[in-house]
């Protein structure tokens, strides 16, 4: 929903616009980039993607219903490995330490319930940051201590009610939360149509407070704009 019509390509003649609350499957192909799927088992093995027509769906927003992305391990070079992932550089999550064990940083545990920003280095890779900016530039990125696949594993007693691994949980559609940002008003005489009177006021985005590119394309309303706003 949101944005332009995302047009998708078929075998008849034309492009058809797609539904609004159409289910996908996605599988990230860059740290930027998703590629759609109409199943998991066509996503998971990467066979028959979905075709869009070049320059339709700007803006158009992709709601993720997964909240909980379990940590398998710790790579060497200090990177989360979570099979399929589908999460995009800058997605901001919030760490949970699981029942079998916790991340470390140095040998000192990461705090559970503290606020990571993702760097997708492939479909199943993450690199950790402490800042939205710091993961898309890739600088800074949080020294995890190496953990292997086995030592993550849950314990035969662990509570089912429990996150049993290391896990990171993002909001659905964190980043695609539908935000008022402004109230234009214009006050009409009925008879004439001739304007009495104006009203304009900026509100400033909570949920994301940073504009995405189409939206100032879109309304011409700048970022200052509207960290100077009140919520």
């Amino acid at each position: 929903c949101g944005g332009r019509p995302l047009l998708a390509e078929g075998s008849g003649a034309g492009a058809a616009a797609v539904g609004e609350g159409q289910e996908f499957f996605a599988r990230p192909t860059t740290p930027t980039s998703l590629r759609l799927y109409s199943s998991a088992q066509n996503a998971e093995n990467d066979m028959g993607a979905l075709v869009f027509k070049q320059g339709s769906g700007t803006g158009t927003l992709l709601q993720d219903q997964s909240t909980i992305r379990k940590v398998h391990q710790v790579s060497p070079s200090h990177q989360v490995v979570i099979p399929n992932h589908r999460l995009c550089t800058g997605t901001h999550a919030k760490y949970h330490e699981g029942s079998s064990g916790a991340l470390t940083v140095l040998g000192r545990k990461l705090q559970s319930g503290s606020s990571v920003f993702v760097r997708s280095v492939d479909s199943c890779t993450l690199q950790l940051h402490s800042s939205k900016q710091d993961s898309e530039a890739n600088v800074n990125p949080i020294a995890l201590d190496e953990v292997s696949e086995l030592a993550l594993q849950p314990l035969p007693s662990s509570s089912s009610t429990a996150m049993a691994s290391p896990s990171l949980v993002v909001k659905p559609g964190i980043h695609w939360t539908p935000e008022i940002i402004e109230f234009p008003c214009v006050l009409l005489h009925a008879g004439t149509l001739e304007v009495m009177a104006e009203f304009r006021r900026l509100v400033r985005p909570t949920e994301n407070p940073v504009l995405p590119a189409f939206t100032t394309e879109l309304t011409s309303i700048r970022q200052e704009e509207v960290d100077e706003a009140e919520p």
